[in-house]
């Protein structure tokens, strides 16, 4: 076992805590008073300069639905991930009205975006066709 900091995804776990913590609009300042965790350690910790104990990784991965499984480890199969954490927790808080209202809009968006995406490679191709033809003259 070697004494990196790194070796067991340390610099992910900061990485993810800091995106957890920026995601729910929180401050260092904010977190620690939610958490109890000195704002200093939180700071280090998302910064990969400071190993948080088992006590205050659990916990802020906890407060900010982050995964850890995803982190340390990635190569495990049914591992739910921190983004489809943090989304479920948002979810949790909606009644079926907006869920339902959501989920419609977020097809209609998602068929937006593949529209546009198909155009494009319609186009693109097109394009590249169009140049093979003048090369051809």
């Amino acid at each position: 076992m070697s004494g990196n900091k790194n070796s067991y995804g340390y610099e992910r776990y900061g990485l993810e805590i800091k995106e957890g913590r920026k995601n729910k609009e929180m401050s260092q300042a904010g977190l620690s008073k939610i958490t109890g965790i000195a704002a200093k350690t939180i700071g280090r910790v998302e910064n990969a300069t400071q190993k948080p104990s088992s006590e205050v990784m659990v916990e802020l991965a906890v407060t900010l639905n982050v995964s850890l499984d995803e982190i340390f480890l990635p190569n495990r199969g049914n591992i739910v991930s921190s983004k489809r954490r943090q989304a479920y927790a948002i979810l949790e808080e909606l009644d079926d009205d907006y869920l339902w209202a959501l989920a419609k809009s977020v097809k209609e968006l998602i068929g937006l975006i593949v529209g546009k995406e198909e155009t494009n490679n319609q186009n693109r191709n097109q394009s590249i066709v169009e140049g093979l033809q003048v090369e051809e003259k």
